[in-house]
């Protein structure tokens, strides 16, 4: 389990999240099953990598925020704590929370340098990109002629104008030219058989239909996406908003204690305080990722 999923169970713990019965598969012409099989492979190839990135990203987006959080609670824990005061009896060891600042920081530094020289997000994209052109392509072999010389290997040009931004997509290519000959030995006849022609409309629509489900919300889409949205933004709202009463508290109390020195109370933070605070940070984290459906990362 990737960490951006640990964090969400988490957050999710005692949730009442309603699982929403799987829609049906659209069922495909029966001419087309021997064409979609052989291209599974390099659909499930594409989107294990994507899923493989995609993970790397959004955890390692996570872990960055949620470690500059821990080394903010680093940086003011020892004055909350009064061992940055030279008459503590643990001022010699106040050097630590320095230290674990310091290497706090550094794994925020090793995280995104890693990151960045790994282009996990741009991997991420490009791979999905992939794995959602890959699983169109057998919707779009019935479109082809044939019959005319081909100019292009890659089946999204010879049917639309993508754009040239589809024109590197070299994978997509090499896998539309290893397939055409079963294409082309599948469909040589479809176009004269009503019984495919009816299947393939069908077939087209429930498809079109499941995937705009799944971005504007249609049962079994992103319905069960936005519920557990929902729930996330509102637990991260309900935390933030305790860690802001516990800074306010505690600030209070301070305030009111007669034995501090005036001014004491804005000079020096307390333990809860800079608890809170850290806690917060990670909050409006969570709360920002919840925002974006996850896709942040």
């Amino acid at each position: 389990m990737a960490l951006h999923e640990a964090i969400q169970r988490l957050l999710l713990i005692g949730a009442r999240l309603e699982s929403l019965a799987p829609t049906p598969a659209p069922r495909a012409p029966p001419a087309l099953m021997p064409l979609i099989e052989a291209m599974a492979p390099a659909h499930h190839a594409f989107d294990q990598r994507a899923l493989h990135y995609g993970h790397r990203y959004r955890s390692g987006f996570w872990a960055i925020y949620l470690l500059s959080a821990i080394a903010v609670l680093f940086a003011v824990l020892p004055l909350a704590l009064g061992w940055d005061s030279p008459g503590h009896r643990l001022h010699s060891f106040a050097a630590l929370w320095a230290l674990g600042e310091v290497l706090v920081i550094g794994s925020v530094t090793a995280i995104y340098w890693r990151g960045h020289r790994g282009h996990w997000q741009e991997q991420w994209l490009r791979a999905r990109t992939t794995a959602e052109l890959t699983w169109y392509l057998p919707m779009l072999a019935p479109l082809l002629d044939f019959a005319a010389p081909a100019a292009e290997a890659n089946w999204y040009l010879r049917v639309f104008d993508p754009g040239q931004h589809l024109r590197a997509a070299d994978e997509v290519a090499a896998l539309c030219a290893r397939s055409e000959p079963l294409a082309r030995k599948l469909l040589v006849n479809a176009w004269s058989d009503p019984e495919f022609l009816a299947s393939y409309a069908r077939w087209t629509i429930e498809i079109l239909e499941q995937s705009l489900g799944q971005y504007f919300g249609a049962p079994g889409g992103e319905a069960q996406g936005g519920h557990r949205a929902h729930w996330y933004a509102h637990r991260c709202n309900r935390g933030e908003r305790r860690c802001r009463g516990a800074q306010g508290v505690d600030r209070g109390g301070d305030r009111a204690d007669p034995r501090r020195a005036p001014g004491l109370a804005s000079a020096r933070p307390t333990a809860s305080f800079a608890a809170g605070l850290s806690l917060e940070g990670a909050c409006c984290t969570a709360r920002g990722c919840s925002r974006h459906r996850y896709d942040v990362m």
